[in-house]
């Protein structure tokens, strides 16, 4: 049994690499907090108007034009493969979406990082 205090151990930047082992003293909003500008926000809410009564299974991010988006989700993607290791996006309009063109868009912005896989071993996704 290890007897330091850390959850992986006192070399856990040799285990993960330097920049997936931080603290919070480490990192600003600007690390891992991303605004949706507003040309990508238009983008989204022209999607969530197209998509209406489709399942998520039969929509792909490249069935829709949104370069805006794409910038975005591609700096996103570069925050977890080479930056912090997590991001989050602020001020998507949820509530005027409503749940399925939430649901939607979440699945396409994913599937803008890489394969949208089941999340339980039933196959329900959240």
């Amino acid at each position: 049994m290890k007897d330091d205090n850390s959850a992986f151990g006192a070399d856990s930047a040799a285990n993960f690499g330097e920049r997936f082992a931080w603290t919070v003293d480490d990192l600003t909003p600007a690390d891992w907090q991303f605004d949706v500008p507003d040309a990508a926000m238009a983008e989204m809410a022209a999607v969530a108007g197209q998509i209406e009564g489709r399942s998520v299974e039969s929509l792909g991010p490249d069935n829709f034009d949104w370069p805006h988006t794409r910038n975005l989700m591609g700096r996103v993607r570069q925050t977890l493969r080479e930056g912090v290791g997590f991001a989050l996006l602020g001020r998507l309009p949820v509530d005027d979406w409503g749940i399925d063109a939430t649901r939607s868009i979440s699945w396409l912005l994913m599937g803008m990082l890489g394969s949208v896989v089941e999340q339980k071993y039933n196959g329900a996704r959240i």
